[in-house]
């Protein structure tokens, strides 16, 4: 299996809880890496998909079989190998549900560097890969920076029996080709607090030449991370023999603590259901269009602004699926607007102003909204396109009380 590509393991599940995502580490690939025998029995990603039917569980694939492609130069660098994952993660819409990663040595750093480039990145799309990251476990993958030249000459020993001077990606862990080492810092800096981190370090050595990756190298320098020591060595650690295994039973017990959170998620997803049918549709009664409104409500000046901003905020629902994490923060704001907006229609209803009605809404709705939502970041612009799109479909009545 030398190509590189993303694996779905079992049956694909349309309306999955959450993903569970495999990255092997050198000298590996998406099947070998996590099979203790080389047979379907012992390929332990399967058996999550037998123990959790609510996740599609993933391996991802890159080219690491062969150690001849692992020390030439032709081979790819771990930035290259994150950014053909985030490829990989976007065709199959991994970012759109919370994502467990399960990684084995380089692949550990593989992981990073693609949450590195997920968090930095503008394209929504990509950026919630990051955001709906919710554990990473790590395998024996190194992330001390000043232990990375251990790790890359202790690969390369193993790989060849230092026969053969290690390049590429081996000589990257080494000394920088790009700075891994950095990569330690930010996501201790950036991961703690929102993305649980699991640790397991092996303490045996690898086909009896050494130890690959020492238990302080493990350590991700994370307070309340602690590092957990098996007796497996480097390739052993990612080959659980059995569901009896120590590694094995507490990533499940981890996995089923995520597992009920992810269900009482789904719980409040059938309530975003209820309110996106509700929203998403022209309530029944009045059927003017958003220009009849305005113009009835002598708000003739505002219809251009407002069909641009009630179009914005439509395309933004139909842009992405209805589990985005974009669309809930949509959906919880026009039910944010929509409960507010009945005091500014009580003074519509006694015939004030257009400038006290504005000022009305400037107090009841946007204001209180802009300073209790700080976290999503809403501006004034996007609450306006709120106001609009909900006016459109017959959910804010704008109209004095003689007219309603």
């Amino acid at each position: 299996m030398s190509d590189m590509n993303l694996y779905v393991v079992g049956s694909w599940k349309e309306h999955a809880a959450f993903d569970i995502v495999f990255i092997h580490g050198l000298m590996g690939d998406a099947h070998s890496s996590w099979s203790h025998n080389g047979k379907p029995e012992g390929f332990w990603p399967r058996w999550l998909s037998e123990e959790f039917p609510a996740a599609n569980v993933w391996v991802f694939n890159h080219p690491a079989g062969a150690a001849g492609s692992i020390l030439s130069d032709d081979g790819m660098s771990i930035l290259q190998r994150a950014q053909a994952a985030i490829t990989s993660f976007e065709t199959e819409d991994i970012g759109s549900r919370p994502i467990i990663f399960i990684t084995h040595s380089l692949g550990g750093l593989i992981t990073k560097k693609l949450l590195r480039i997920a968090f930095d990145s503008v394209d929504e799309d990509v950026h919630r890969i990051f955001e709906n990251t919710d554990s990473v476990i790590f395998l024996a993958t190194p992330h001390n920076g000043s232990f990375l030249a251990n790790f890359g000459s202790a690969l390369a020993k193993i790989l060849t029996g230092g026969l053969i001077k290690p390049k590429k990606i081996v000589t990257e862990l080494k000394s920088g080709h790009e700075p891994t080492y950095e990569l330690d810092n930010w996501y201790r800096d950036n991961c703690s607090k929102n993305i649980k981190t699991i640790v397991f370090a092996e303490t045996e050595k690898t086909a009896g030449v050494t130890q690959v990756v020492s238990t302080v190298s493990s350590n991700p320098g994370i307070p309340g991370v602690m590092v957990r020591p098996t007796d497996k060595d480097h390739i052993e650690i990612a080959k659980p023999t059995s569901i009896k295994d120590p590694v094995y039973r507490y990533i499940c017990k981890q996995i089923q603590k995520k597992s009920t959170e992810f269900a009482q998620d789904g719980l409040n997803q059938s309530e975003l259901l209820d309110d996106y049918d509700y929203f998403t549709a022209k309530a029944p009664g009045d059927r003017r269009t958003l220009e009849q409104k305005l113009c009835d409500a002598g708000r003739s000046y505002e219809v251009t602004k407002a069909e641009r901003s009630k179009e914005r905020a439509a395309m933004k629902l139909q842009k992405y699926g209805l589990f985005e994490t974009v669309t809930e923060v949509q959906i919880k704001l026009l039910g944010d607007i929509y409960s507010r907006f009945k005091n500014v229609e009580t003074v519509i209803h006694d015939g004030a102003s257009n400038t006290e009605i504005d000022t009305k809404l400037e107090s009841s709705v946007i204001s209180p909204i802009l300073e209790t939502d700080k976290k999503e970041a809403y501006s004034h612009g996007k609450v306006m396109d709120g106001v609009y799109y909900l006016t459109g479909n017959c959910h804010l009545d704008w109209g004095k009380k003689d007219e309603t």
